[in-house]
């Protein structure tokens, strides 16, 4: 599953794309996901991104699903460092990127 997230955006999109990643994961359990914001700007504050770590967890999508965010953070306050750390330390395989290459090689590799 791939997803490029372009142009502007908030808590209240991010919201509405992991809805959108419920309901494909319903449908395919174990398929991983990729996540590219790299050319995306958001709005979100660090107290935004904490409540979307929680709801990847509780509305969001399952612990068997590999989930990789690439991005660029631009100097800024790396959010999806940020949403990685809080998904770990929930029980989700997440990670973040800054290139393609790493990131489709992790989703491919066999999980431990």
């Amino acid at each position: 599953i791939r997803l490029v997230v372009e142009g502007e955006y908030g808590l209240e999109l991010a919201r509405h794309i992991l809805a959108e990643l419920r309901a494909v994961t319903l449908r395919h359990p174990t398929a991983p996901i990729l996540i590219d914001t790299r050319i995306a700007q958001t709005t979100m504050t660090a107290t935004d991104t904490y409540d979307l770590g929680q709801a990847l967890r509780e509305q969001g999508v399952g612990t068997a699903v590999r989930m990789a965010i690439v991005n660029d953070p631009r100097h800024e306050f790396n959010r999806a460092s940020f949403l990685e750390e809080i998904g770990r330390n929930r029980g989700l395989q997440i990670r973040n990127f800054h290139d393609m290459e790493p990131a489709i090689a992790w989703l491919s590799s066999p999980v431990p």
